[in-house]
């Protein structure tokens, strides 16, 4: 009864076995379109071994090609793949560890591929393809459709095939600093210093940025790997990883990052003499009346106390005791500084008086120019110190039906435009330590989205303030925005506009306030009921006729409430979230909290002047009847 597949096929425990001849098998007769499950097996004497599983999924147009990694993954000046969408097929090794995560599907894959051209990001949820123990070092062919998320370049497969195990990895290539050109390829950045951020206690997540002297640089320590609960580099160390990015909006250009994936990838930089660097090498801070504690680290220190000079430069106007002082105090152009015996630290402060004019940004360099007792200068001799008062920039301001124009492909006409514009605030913030809100114009009847990735530019968020907002048009996920870089509060507890009470969602609903009616959810279970964690829920709901996303974000109070039972309306702001392109779907309804959920109100006609009571047979006056569903 077990089908038999092409000629040279037999029957052995269950299975179609076909015997390799050289180093290939033929398979014949499968139909496009349906899943085949192989199972590679291997003699030993009489007995068969069990060796990989792999899945295919043939396709209506034959088996691809397999294409260099690099023949595909081109961006254009946005950032944007200029092949997005598209089917690749490739063939690579394995990097790295199992990136795959996700709270509602527990099983997946992501891995980093390298091909001799270069690298990408495979990545498929729901399935590991039946590859037990898949991990870095295989040979794997991998297809599916190219797609990027906040700028990183990923297949989303569908096919993974097992080639090989034990592979030579490729060699970090030696960079100093990480860009579109590192992204996915296996790097190595040496004599990092930390600037900011915690080394990750287990299970979390590190996010810090470190310094070679030259550039300053994200590192990004992914909770799943080994890293997170060693202890933190001290002083200078190298970094074998793979270049990343994170860019939540367009253009994407920026958000680069370097990640390691194994303790092994932090690399102390040995130090045989006594050595100095700064811990800071280029600050840019706004002005303001404030201080600054700029730090030496001490590698291998002497057992006795010794002195250490600093040459002192300023820019032209930067007049040290009125817009600047140091303590202890510069002489001349020097600053002399103790080193403690045994010390791992060197500290002196920086003093700034907050005064400069708009328009002029002031520099201070402090540069080590000798020490006592052996000490060294090491590759961080340098720290400049950067204090701007920057002029706004001037910006035409525009209503908000003109900044919203897209063209076919759903991208929005004015994106990187530096635009003023104003409306009436609707919603909360969704973004705590950022901005996250939306604006109405009555006027042209348009809403844009308003986003800072972090800081609020002193402004509160509520819903029915008039404002002024000024900044960049950008878009995320089809949704279009200004990154907001001012804000100005003109009135408060504006009246909101009606709901617009609509059947589907597009491009005009984006960033109004609609209403949908007898809703009903699709799958019941999205719904963040009580103790529901994460930042927030999406929930597909229908309305007989269609079906549409809910998303429920998780600042909003309607979020870990009882899930509706029955039929309900719903009010909210039209959103978007699309990740293909073109960027002409994934609309959305976004609630703005508890009030916008609804019950539907079912009203039956009462036909004729008097309303009886059954038993009395007399007419009901000055009565309330209540109809709650069926008929009268």
């Amino acid at each position: 009864s077990n089908p038999v597949y092409g000629t040279g096929a037999n029957i052995n425990n269950g299975y179609v076995v076909y015997a390799a001849s050289g180093n290939s098998v033929t398979v014949s007769g499968l139909t496009n379109g349906v899943n085949y499950y192989f199972k590679l097996f291997t003699q030993s004497g009489n007995s068969w071994s069990s060796g990989i599983s792999i899945q295919a999924t043939p396709t209506a147009s034959g088996v691809l090609p397999i294409s260099s990694i690099a023949s595909f993954v081109g961006v254009d000046s946005l950032g944007v793949l200029t092949n997005l969408g598209s089917r690749y097929r490739i063939a690579g090794v394995i990097h790295g560890i199992n990136q795959y995560r996700s709270s509602s599907v527990p099983v997946g894959v992501q891995f980093i591929v390298l091909d001799q051209s270069g690298g990408i990001t495979v990545r498929r949820a729901g399935t590991q393809f039946g590859l037990t123990g898949i991990a870095e070092g295989d040979s794997v062919i991998a297809e599916g459709i190219l797609e990027q998320f906040n700028g990183l370049a990923q297949l989303n497969i569908d096919t993974m095939i097992r080639m090989s195990t034990g592979n030579t990895l490729r060699a970090p290539q030696v960079v100093n600093n990480v860009s579109e050109l590192t992204e996915n390829k296996r790097i190595r950045i040496n004599n990092l210093y930390i600037v900011s951020g915690s080394w990750p206690t287990t299970g979390i997540n590190g996010n810090l940025m470190v310094t070679n002297g030259t550039d300053t640089m994200q590192l990004f320590i992914l909770s799943l790997t080994n890293i997170p609960g060693t202890s933190a580099p001290v002083g200078l160390f190298d970094v074998v990883g793979y270049g990343g990015q994170y860019d939540v909006s367009s253009p994407f250009t920026s958000g680069y990052q370097l990640q390691p994936h194994f303790s092994s990838d932090i690399i102390p930089v040995s130090v045989a003499t006594p050595t100095l660097n700064f811990t800071r090498v280029d600050t840019f801070i706004q002005n303001a009346v404030t201080s600054l504690q700029m730090t030496l680290a001490v590698q291998n220190p002497l057992p006795t106390t010794q002195n250490l000079t600093l040459s002192v430069n300023s820019s032209a106007g930067a007049a040290y005791g009125t817009n600047w002082e140091t303590f202890p105090s510069v002489v001349g152009n020097t600053l002399t500084l103790s080193i403690p015996a045994n010390a791992s630290v060197v500290n002196f402060s920086l003093v700034l008086y907050g005064n400069i004019p708009v328009g002029r940004t002031d520099t201070m360099r402090f540069t080590i120019s000798s020490a006592t007792g052996g000490y060294v200068a090491g590759p961080l001799a340098s720290a400049a110190v950067r204090v701007g008062n920057p002029a706004a920039p001037v910006a035409p301001e525009y209503s908000i039906g003109t900044i919203r124009g897209n063209d076919n492909g759903g991208v929005a006409d004015s994106i990187n435009v530096n635009v003023r514009t104003r409306g009436i605030v609707l919603g909360l913030n969704k973004r705590p330590t950022g901005l996250e809100f939306h604006i109405f114009d009555k006027n042209s009847s348009t809403g844009i989205g308003v986003f800072r990735n972090t800081g609020n530019l002193g402004y509160t968020v509520r819903e029915g303030d008039s404002i002024v907002v000024q900044g960049i048009v950008a878009q995320f996920n089809g949704l279009s925005q200004i990154n907001v870089e001012q804000i100005s509060l003109l009135d408060s507890n504006r009246t909101l506009p009606s709901p617009q009470l609509v059947t589907a969602m597009s491009e005009q609903t984006e960033s109004r306030l609609i209403q949908m009616n007898n809703l009903s959810m699709v799958t019941p279970s999205q719904w963040p009921t009580p103790g529901t964690t994460g930042s927030g829920r999406t929930v597909r709901v229908t309305n007989g006729v269609d079906s549409f996303d809910v998303r429920i974000d998780g600042d909003v109070s309607l979020f870990g409430t009882p899930a509706p039972t029955g039929p309900f309306n719903m009010v909210g702001i039209g959103g978007q979230f699309s990740t293909a392109t073109p960027r002409v779907g994934g609309f959305q309804l976004l609630p703005r909290y508890i009030a916008d959920l609804l019950p539907v109100v079912v009203s039956n006609t009462i036909n004729g002047s008097l309303r009886y009571d059954n038993t009395a047979q007399t007419p009901l006056t000055n009565s309330i009847v209540q109809i709650l569903s069926g008929t009268t």
